[in-house]
């Protein structure tokens, strides 16, 4: 727990490379605990960064297509996809705190 408050920090204050690993890492630890930090990090500038939260969730929710987020895209499909996943979110854990 302590590592991974550390990288969901990194998430919000490191520079593109430690977002990056930090977003891969909590991905990967497959835990709805760490949802709301990987869809904050859907809306970093750095697409890298993006790629890596889209496939963490994809990873977390079991849902490997995801909802269609392609590696080049824009930032009105990034939002839309960003939508449909924190309404998964809301459906999977409804008593979570609101989500920005």
């Amino acid at each position: 727990p302590e590592d991974a408050r550390r990288l969901q920090l990194l998430v919000k204050s490191g520079g593109p490379e430690s977002r990056i690993l930090a977003v891969r890492a909590l991905g990967r630890m497959q835990n709805l605990d760490y949802v709301p930090t990987l869809l904050y990090a859907m809306t970093d500038p750095d697409q890298r960064v993006v790629r890596e939260a889209r496939d963490g969730l994809r990873l977390v929710s079991r849902r490997f297509q995801g909802f269609g987020l392609k590696d080049n895209f824009s930032d009105t499909e990034r939002y839309e996809v960003l939508d449909r996943w924190k309404g998964w979110y809301r459906r999977i854990r409804p008593d979570a705190p609101p989500l920005p």
